[in-house]
């Protein structure tokens, strides 16, 4: 685990969020392609990721319904957290903000994995910030 001393409450999430933001920008800053798929449910983490990473940043948007977050809860931290078994957790006592500005907002509930994919990889190109790519 990257983190271990961290949990869900509010101060944690953002101490993640910035260490993830401050590799990111390193790896940026070197070259490097980076694509962080990471849970930020308040807006604050995530201005403050645009703000470290800068100009390269793109923020996108996973939207998806509680419920269907739920139906795929491999990990069970909603059944978890529904017997009262891991405090705050994300749409269940503690709030996710809806992103105020995402460049991309691509609806999971409605599309597959591949679907959901070929739209970021599209949406990453049309901004040259990677190669174009052909559809599988």
């Amino acid at each position: 685990m990257f983190a271990p001393e961290l949990g869900f409450s509010r101060k944690d999430r953002e101490v993640h969020a910035r260490r993830v933001s401050y590799v990111a920008r390193m790896l940026a800053n070197h070259g490097v392609s980076v694509i962080v798929a990471m849970i930020t449910p308040y807006e604050t983490s995530r201005q403050a990721a645009r703000a470290e990473v800068e100009e390269k940043f793109v923020e996108v948007w996973l939207r998806c319904p509680v419920e269907v977050c739920r139906e795929r809860d491999a990990k069970g931290l909603y059944a978890r957290a529904a017997r009262g078994g891991l405090a705050k957790m994300t749409a269940v006592d503690d709030p996710f903000e809806e992103p105020l500005n995402p460049d991309l907002v691509v609806d999971t509930s409605k599309l597959s994995v591949r679907e959901t994919t070929d739209r970021i990889l599209k949406y990453l190109a049309q901004q040259h910030l990677i190669p174009s790519v052909a559809a599988a």
